[in-house]
């Protein structure tokens, strides 16, 4: 990663943006207040650390993790949808070119320092989940499966922003399309889904668009991983899927490949539209 000098770039471009170390105060003030306040009340109710309700040490690692999520969500447009884009804007993307560093190196150096700041955001909340553990309900396993599970979220989200930044060739532009996608296919998809399978079964083949869904296979894992079987049932049964069957015994290995490989071939995607707009410039 080091080796990118893009990665080097776009992280110092980053980093010195305003606001955005005052973002990250912000977000982990907040976040920290919120949860050290509710872990005081949970231990003075319960009197002793061992005696605290896992029931809500769960809920709080659940409504902790699932912010982190919407984190990476909202992050990382407002990062990249505008990365590749402000090169033609600001007339710089012919200077990358004659330093002779290949689109596709371009591409993955914008979205490795987009997910990196994204991610180290993320880290800082790591002491909290680990105080969390502390108190019981949560493994140290759990912890590591939820870091992976954020890092494909922020892969997938920043990939799209990419591709999008490259298409539109327009920061504002960009920036909207990818909050519209984030929102379309986090919101509106699941429940465009829900209505066409109530409407009729042959819409039945919807319910696999939420393989591409990312905050769902963030809800469906916490809620699996915290053993609540009840909402997790519930929460499959609602996207029309057999809450017993094989999509749902399988279901974060399947949506992790697919998001993945959808994440390859927005890379490539965007790789090749920056190709063709430098051809017929």
């Amino acid at each position: 990663m080091t080796e990118n000098p893009i990665f080097d770039r776009e992280l110092t471009r980053i980093r010195r943006t305003p606001g955005q170390r005052a973002l990250t105060i912000i977000y982990n003030i907040l976040l920290w207040v919120a949860g050290i306040g509710a872990l005081i009340i949970l231990y003075r109710d319960a009197g002793d650390i061992s005696g605290i309700d896992r029931e809500w040490t769960h809920r709080l690692y659940v409504i902790l993790s699932l912010i982190n999520g919407l984190l990476v969500l909202l992050l990382l447009p407002g990062l990249l949808s505008g990365s590749i884009s402000r090169e033609w804007e600001g007339n710089t993307f012919d200077i990358l070119l004659v330093t002779g560093i290949p689109h596709l190196q371009i591409v993955t150096g914008k979205l490795l320092a987009g997910v990196t700041v994204a991610l180290l955001t993320v880290v800082t909340t790591l002491p909290l989940l680990w105080v969390i553990l502390m108190a019981g309900g949560v493994f140290h396993l759990d912890i590591l499966l939820l870091f992976l599970l954020l890092f494909i979220m922020a892969m997938f989200t920043g990939a799209v922003s990419l591709f999008i930044s490259a298409l539109t060739g327009s920061t504002q532009t960009a920036m909207i399309c990818s909050y519209a996608f984030v929102i379309i296919n986090c919101a509106g998809v699941p429940l465009l889904s829900r209505l066409l399978q109530n409407v009729s079964p042959v819409f039945g083949f919807t319910r696999y668009i939420l393989m591409l869904n990312p905050f769902a296979t963030l809800l469906l894992f916490l809620t699996q991983q915290t053993g609540n079987e009840r909402a997790y049932t519930a929460l499959f049964e609602y996207f029309g899927f057999n809450a017993s069957g094989i999509a749902a015994n399988n279901f974060y290995t399947i949506s992790l490949m697919v998001q993945s490989i959808f994440c390859a071939l927005t890379v490539i995607a965007a790789t090749a539209v920056m190709g063709k707009k430098n051809f017929r410039s």
